[in-house]
């Protein structure tokens, strides 16, 4: 695989679970999505080994993200993205209610990083659309 890192992430590393991944991505590139003000997202895949990586951010805008797909060959366990820098216009703190429709039509947990470094894990209910749950399982990522 060839790929070039500007941000010295370690996508494609293998981790024990989904949100093992989604923690760490959010960790590694929460910091550069507060400092440019804009959301960035990517895919939680799993392996056929079973373990799970997180693919590299894409980057978007003040208030949009595309989290990409997974490589061919693994298998689609999630997504990640962040909120960017603090903006009075936005609840950046939580999931938007098009967060949460996202992933409920997935079907698939998402992981989230905030402007105040909060890592939080929405986990859709299925047939209850923007009523699954949301845990707060990090901080300090910024």
């Amino acid at each position: 695989m060839n790929y070039i890192d500007p941000f010295g992430l370690e996508p494609y590393a293998e981790y024990p679970s989904a949100q093992a991944a989604g923690e760490q991505a959010v960790r590694d590139i929460n910091p550069q999505s507060i400092k440019d003000g804009v959301e960035y997202a990517g895919r939680l895949c799993t392996y056929a080994n079973g373990s799970c990586f997180y693919t590299p951010p894409n980057k978007g805008g003040k208030d949009w993200s595309y989290d990409g797909v997974c490589p061919t060959g693994t298998k689609a366990a999630g997504n990640y993205h962040t909120h960017g820098s603090y903006d009075k216009r936005y609840d950046n703190e939580n999931f938007s209610e098009d967060d949460k429709r996202n992933l409920d039509k997935d079907n698939l947990p998402g992981l989230l990083g905030t402007p105040q470094g909060q890592i939080k894990m929405y986990t859709p209910l299925p047939n209850s659309p923007l009523h699954g749950t949301v845990q707060t399982v990090g901080s300090g990522a910024k």
